[in-house]
């Protein structure tokens, strides 16, 4: 009789254990489906994070913020499965496979040599590294002047009366400030943007404006693309450089195809040289068809806000497997991409 009046009274113990572990799961899920709720809406970030001089993304954001974030981002469903983004990817492993092996063998074999760049190539790739190591300073007048002359091409018919309007957002920057987006690309992200309104004015208004197609509700920033486009070009060449850091200079050579400047560091950079050595303005014609790549995508996948991030990578790759088949011409490279 003891025994069962023990084993009763055990079972109600847990019992209710387990009914307040319950009760307890039930409330932390409430509270955090409330929490969530309230953080939905347009949140996705198109502009890479500033970098400080040792190369690391700066952010105020506490830690548990970001891994929180990090979190959420690990349970979000990739989709239908995509055969053509697959295959790029192992493409782009083997690249990186070939490219360390070919590092290997370098090491132990003093033979083998890297690339050997013209005196032409080497010069423009220095100049080039340069100009992407330039951060962009509202206080500079050759930067205010720049801006100010982004505005007079965007709209011609209204005077810039100050740096800090809501007319900016008319143009597709994130804020009123537009020097705030420019950091993250630095200032040949705003002298990419110049060149598209000043040498392709037509295509400049027609991206813009955007023009073509059926276009959705939330279109995509047309400015703050133009530098994510700059961004993603310099990963794409290899030529990514920290803010502030001091730039490689090409120096004197003794002879033909001698040069201490390093070449690009993948493959598709290597390749780049080649239209580096036929056009000065290499790089702002390859930013200017991959604009014209990114709305062509967009409009091809009825993309919205949301989708931007992925629409990017898709150009990415394009660009990518159009510079590795090794275009000798600009008008080659834009017939591979358009």
């Amino acid at each position: 009789t003891h025994a069962v009046i023990r084993s009763t009274r055990c079972s109600a113990r847990f019992s209710t254990n387990c009914t307040v572990r319950v009760q307890s799961s039930m409330s932390s899920t409430l509270r955090q489906r409330k929490h969530m709720a309230k953080d939905e809406g347009l949140t996705e970030a198109l502009l890479p994070e500033p970098e400080d001089n040792n190369g690391k993304p700066s952010s105020s954001k506490p830690i548990s913020h970001q891994r929180s974030k990090n979190n959420q981002q690990l349970i979000v469903h990739p989709g239908p499965f995509d055969l053509n983004a697959f295959l790029q990817q192992i493409l782009r492993w083997w690249q990186r496979l070939v490219e360390a092996m070919s590092a290997c063998f370098g090491a132990v074999l003093p033979g083998l040599k890297q690339q050997k760049m013209s005196l032409i190539q080497a010069e423009r790739l220095s100049q080039l590294r340069s100009r992407a190591a330039v951060v962009f300073h509202i206080d500079d007048p050759d930067h205010e002047a720049a801006l100010r002359q982004l505005w007079s091409h965007a709209f011609p018919a209204l005077p810039c009366t100050s740096l800090k309007s809501p007319q900016w957002k008319e143009m597709g920057w994130q804020g009123e400030d537009p020097s705030t987006d420019i950091r993250g690309a630095g200032m040949l992200g705003l002298e990419c943007l110049l060149y598209l309104a000043e040498v392709h004015p037509a295509t400049f208004h027609r991206l813009m404006e955007k023009l073509d197609g059926e276009r959705a509700d939330w279109e995509y920033p047309f400015a703050v693309a133009g530098l994510n486009i700059t961004f993603t070009l310099l990963e794409v060449l290899g030529l990514r450089v920290t803010r502030g850091g001091a730039a490689l200079s090409a120096q004197p050579a003794e002879r033909e195809g001698d040069s201490d400047v390093a070449p690009p560091g993948t493959p598709a950079g290597r390749n780049f040289l080649t239209l580096m050595s036929t056009d000065e303005r290499a790089f702002e014609e390859l930013s200017v068809a991959t604009f014209e790549l990114l709305d062509q995508v967009w409009l091809q996948q009825r993309a919205g806000y949301m989708q931007f991030n992925q629409v990017m990578k898709d150009v990415r790759s394009k660009v990518e497997a159009a510079l590795l088949t090794h275009p000798h011409t600009l008008e080659e490279l834009r017939s591979k991409l358009l």
